[in-house]
Parts: structure tokens; C-alpha cells; sequence
């Protein structure tokens, strides 16, 4: 087994230098999806280290997470920007943040979207309306946001299992 030189391995994310990653933040961008669909909105931020990428919605006050699993590159227009007071207004308006309570409208709209695709899947499950998360195989258990990695198991072929069949969902739009 050999160990990559620190030469060899890549700094690039979505083919950007953390620089140009930086300098795109307000811009509006196309990302590719893994399905082949596209999605728009204006870079807000893009996690060095897991790759999920955070826009703003172009015409709405709505912040769009994709995850790194369902982008496959990402196109910058540098002819379109948000100013930097309008990128802080976007944090500092909280978009999103209600979307991520376990009690709100989106958050169990996430769950019925989890529950629907394990059952489509086979996978044996348990849930209640009363609890939050979702007991799979009685051995994993998937916990808000419903995402890749909320699930808990020991047994790593499990996990790897049900996180296959989870990357499937479509990406969170927060409102």
C-alpha cells in the first residue's frame, strides 16, 4: 500500500483552489447534480472538508444545502454577484434555521422522504410520529437531518448499506 505524496494529492474542490473558491463566494453559480439536473443560486459557502455547498435560492429567501455526494462540478458566472452586505444579511436572517428544528414542517417532510425510500428499498424499519428517529434492521438507527451521516451503527456493512440507499435523497432546500 503506498502513501500519496503530499504532491500528489489534489487542493482543488469542484476544480477551484480554496482561493477562487473565496473570491466565487456571492456569485451566481450552476452546480451539477449526480442526477443530471442542475441547480442555481448565489455561493455562499463551501465546506473545505465534506464538500457541501451552500446557496442562496436566486429568486427566494432560501438557503439550498447540497451535499458532496450529489454535486459533480460546479460552474461559476462571475458576471452575476451578490454584494458582501447581502451575504451577511443571508446569515444574519437565519435562512434555513427553522427548516433544521426536529418539530418543523420540513424536517418531517424529511422523514416521511427517509421512511418512503427505505421501505421502497426492503429495508426492515420501526418509526413513530412521537419519535425523531428511525430504527433500521434493529441494529441502525437515522437521525435528523436524515442525512448520510446521522445514521448510527456499529455493524459498518449496515451503515454502509443504508447510507448507499440515504445518498439517494434529494438534496435539503431550507425555507
Amino acid at each position: 500500500m503506498s502513501i500519496p505524496h503530499s504532491a500528489d494529492v489534489s487542493p482543488l474542490l469542484y476544480d477551484m483552489t480554496p482561493e477562487e473558491i473565496v473570491a466565487s463566494r456571492g456569485n451566481l453559480v450552476t452546480a451539477l447534480l449526480s442526477t443530471n439536473e442542475s441547480q442555481s443560486g448565489y455561493l455562499y459557502a463551501i465546506d473545505p472538508v465534506g464538500g457541501t455547498v451552500i446557496l442562496k435560492h436566486e429568486t427566494e429567501d432560501k438557503a439550498i444545502v447540497l451535499l458532496r455526494h450529489h454535486v459533480k462540478s460546479i460552474q461559476v458566472n462571475a458576471d452575476n454577484r451578490l454584494s458582501q452586505s447581502q451575504l451577511e444579511d443571508l446569515l444574519a436572517s437565519g435562512v434555513g434555521a427553522e427548516s433544521l428544528k426536529h418539530d418543523s414542517e420540513a424536517m418531517r417532510q424529511r422523514k416521511q422522504q427517509a421512511i418512503n425510500l427505505l421501505e421502497s428499498n426492503r429495508v426492515p424499519i420501526k418509526y413513530s410520529s412521537d419519535d425523531k428517529d428511525i430504527l433500521m434492521l434493529d441494529s441502525a438507527r437515522l437521525t435528523p437531518p436524515y442525512v448520510p451521516t446521522s445514521i448510527q451503527c456499529d455493524n459498518s456493512i449496515i451503515s454502509e448499506r443504508i447510507s448507499k440507499i440515504i445518498q439517494s435523497m434529494p438534496p435539503w432546500q431550507f425555507q
